[in-house]
């Protein structure tokens, strides 16, 4: 990954380059996570089950005489896993000069867009609010009458930064 990356996987490689068979450590904020030999000069490892949140990935080396190098520059990245969510409590459906469909909602704060969709017709919501609050809103206008659309499903899908989906 590269610094400032947002994962929506909690497993990715690690490559790089360093002296030919030095063995490179690799740490996840403070932790080890792996030791690997930089055969011909580039080392690659895969990383697993890394818990959400932020990460400062840096690396060492070591020679064969046990001598060690700086700690790398660290990688920042951001694991996210969890997709994001409506506040069931704060959702508003309404039928506005039997015309227009009004849709609204709270949705978690990491949210970066929301769709809505019914049948074909779909409609990406405005987002307002803060990094603490998102609310998201807009209007679907049905072609021909609102009865048009009665008994369908109305279907959101919120996407965040780390491309995590929900669909309700």
């Amino acid at each position: 990954p590269r610094s400032g990356d947002i994962l929506n996987t909690g497993a990715f490689t690690v490559r790089g380059t360093s002296d030919i068979q030095t063995l490179v450590h690799i740490y996840d904020n403070t932790t080890k996570r792996a030791d690997v030999t930089a055969n011909e000069g580039v080392f690659s490892v895969e990383l697993n089950n890394m818990p959400e949140g932020g990460h400062d990935l840096t690396a060492t080396a070591e020679d064969t005489s046990g001598n060690s190098s700086d700690l790398s520059e660290p990688i920042s990245i951001v694991i996210d896993l969890t997709a994001p969510a409506i506040d069931d409590s704060s959702y508003a459906i309404a039928l506005k000069d039997n015309s227009i469909l009004e849709v609204e909602f709270n949705a978690s704060p990491d949210t970066e867009t929301a769709t809505a969709i019914i049948e074909s017709y779909s409609l990406a919501l405005t987002r307002t609010g803060t990094d603490t609050a998102a609310h998201f809103s807009g209007n679907l206008t049905p072609e021909g009458s609102p009865s048009t659309w009665n008994g369908k499903t109305l279907t959101l899908t919120l996407t965040d930064a780390a491309k995590n989906t929900a669909t309700i």
